[in-house]
């Protein structure tokens, strides 16, 4: 079911909250004509009293997380931190990983799991792994390795409280 920003789906104690994100509409050229203002959204996600933010593909606008961050307390922000190059073309519909760092502190979040990366060299990004090492030093700069997670690919984690 398609969901417009704000609009809340509610099943089996499930409750799905669109919230906005930046990103284009349309996967090929002939639909951007109608999917100009739909078909990108980020997810607010509560069960059992657990919250955790999706922000699938997007770029940095901090209305946006700001105000997502105001309505819900978030537990996990699972954000994109790839491409990142070249920025002045990525950038408008991709955050680097200092801008998804920028997102976690705009929601408010507690942990944050990194997505989007290290699958395939991504953009001009010289390696698969650029994104994830980037990250790994902003997050290290400003004191947050132990509340960004860097999964390994395939790799689960049980997180608590």
């Amino acid at each position: 079911r398609e969901l417009k920003t704000w609009e809340v789906l509610e099943e089996d104690g499930v409750k799905i909250t669109a919230v906005p994100v930046r990103h284009f509409a349309g996967r090929y050229a002939f639909d951007t004509f109608w999917m100009r203002d739909r078909g990108f959204t980020g997810y607010v996600i509560e069960y059992r009293g657990k919250t955790v933010f999706i922000g699938g593909d997007t770029g940095y606008h901090s209305d946006f997380f700001k105000e997502t961050g105001k309505r819900f307390r978030i537990d996990l922000a699972i954000l994109p931190i790839a491409p990142v190059e070249p920025r002045d073309f990525m950038g408008r519909v991709h955050v680097d990983p200092k801008e998804a760092v920028q997102i976690f502190e705009d929601l408010g979040a507690k942990i944050m799991i990194p997505m989007h990366h290290r699958t395939f060299n991504q953009g001009f990004d010289p390696t698969p792994d650029y994104a994830r090492r980037l990250l790994e030093d902003i997050a290290q700069q400003k004191g947050l390795s132990d509340r960004i997670l860097v999964l390994r690919i395939g790799e689960q984690r049980i997180l608590e409280n």
